[in-house]
Parts: C-alpha cells; sequence; structure tokens
C-alpha cells in the first residue's frame, strides 16, 4: 500500500514538474502493479533495465552519426579543438 502512494506522489510531482519521461515510467510501473504483472516484470527490469536503458541512450546519442548528419570532419574538429 505505502508503495502505491509513494508512486501516485511521484507521478504528481512529475506531472507538476513537466517531467514526461519520469510520469510515463511512473505511470508504466503504476500499471503494471495494479494489474498484478509487478511480481513478474519487476524482477527482469530490476535486474537489467539500467543496462538496456543505457543501450537505448547510447543508441539516440549516435543517430545523427549513424545517419551521416555528422561527418568525420566535424568529429575531427571537435576531438582536436
Amino acid at each position: 500500500m505505502s508503495s502505491t502512494i509513494i508512486l501516485l506522489l511521484i507521478l504528481a510531482v512529475a506531472i507538476f514538474g513537466k517531467a514526461n519521461s519520469v510520469a510515463i515510467a511512473t505511470c508504466v510501473l503504476f500499471m503494471l502493479k495494479l494489474l498484478g504483472l509487478d511480481r513478474y516484470v519487476y524482477p527482469s527490469i530490476e535486474k537489467s533495465g539500467m543496462t538496456w536503458g543505457l543501450i537505448l541512450l547510447i543508441a539516440a546519442i549516435m543517430i545523427p552519426i549513424a545517419n551521416g548528419s555528422i561527418a568525420v570532419e566535424n568529429i575531427k574538429s571537435v576531438v582536436t579543438s
């Protein structure tokens, strides 16, 4: 019960503070809890969630390199400056 209240408080603060990513993450966790899937999904998220989050973040950062909008010359000038 107390974890539900904490999730709702975090959700309220996230909405009030316009932190959309925190609000979405809190809503997903809250919905999993309400559906009773928390005991199945939470352990796997806890175990490998940080790794997958970092992989997605790094991939998002490297997209301009992958699609060619950042050239080798740009990277070379940044590294040598």
